[in-house]
């Protein structure tokens, strides 16, 4: 998969023909996202009861692909190079490895690999509500939310004169069983992007911004960084419903996804 990256690019490196582009990574993606589903839906607890040797190539792809993006392209290849270079000829300690990238950043690697080298687990994370307007004195519509956190980004943002401020609020969710940290891009009229980091621990958690400009936009994992996430559709959502029926553009957004993971049942 990443020889695949290097040489042909990230976005369509597997399949570019006809309109229809498929890079290695979502062919690995959709592949264990497919099977591991259908073992939650038979109650198999861990996924390879029965399945083929690719479903574990699938997930040491996305593995890796997760761990990586925590690190720069570069910082993970060098972590690769070194841990070449210590263990040529020898029996390779992954464990040696994983270390070696968790020096490199400060998200708690060791902590996903718990979660996922001896049990496989489903995740979704997704932007439940996004609202924003003016709001003037007090009591701040905020504190009406509990464990809500604020961030203040009047400074950031383009001055509004005497106006009343912008609130706006973010409510995300973790589907599933695996706790993972996230970041969550919001994007505001004057042009501003604000990213907020959230852990993950608990089932949801609410976010109150105060700014200049109404909020457009509110995107979680932005970068695709945690490949395991099993439905990238509801991880975005703007304040103005797009293309006339929001819930319609879903639906559809589900089908096309539905038909790419229906493509990746053929090679397996």
């Amino acid at each position: 998969m990443r020889m695949l990256e290097l040489h042909y690019g990230k976005p369509a490196n597997l399949i570019d023909h006809l309109g229809i582009r498929l890079s290695d990574f979502e062919y690995h993606r959709l592949h264990y996202l497919k099977n591991l589903i259908a073992a939650k839906k038979s109650h198999n607890a861990i996924l390879g009861a029965g399945q083929h040797e690719h479903d574990f190539q699938s997930k040491a792809a996305l593995f890796w692909a997760t761990i990586a993006h925590q690190l720069t392209p570069q910082s993970f290849d060098s972590n690769l190079q070194a841990f070449y270079q210590s263990w040529k000829f020898k029996q390779p300690d992954l464990q040696k490895l994983i270390a070696l990238c968790a020096k490199t950043t400060d998200r708690d690697i060791e902590k996903f690999v718990e979660q996922f080298a001896q049990s496989d687990r489903l995740a979704d994370y997704a932007i439940d509500e996004l609202t924003t307007g003016r709001h003037s004195g007090a009591p701040s519509p905020f504190e009406s939310q509990s464990q809500v956190i604020v961030v203040d980004v009047r400074e950031s943002s383009a001055p509004s004169g005497s106006l009343a401020p912008f609130h706006t609020s973010i409510a995300v969710s973790r589907l599933g069983e695996l706790a993972f940290p996230a970041e969550i891009e919001v994007v505001f009229a004057d042009g501003l992007r604000q990213r907020l980091q959230w852990d993950g621990e608990n089932d949801a958690q609410r976010f109150g911004l105060i700014s200049n400009s109404p909020a457009i936009s509110a995107t979680i994992d932005p970068e695709h960084k945690f490949s395991f996430d099993s439905n990238f559709a509801n991880n975005s959502k703007t304040v103005a419903a797009q293309l006339g029926d929001e819930k319609l553009l879903g639906r559809w957004l589900f089908f096309l996804q539905n038909v790419a993971i229906f493509w990746s049942s053929f090679s397996g």
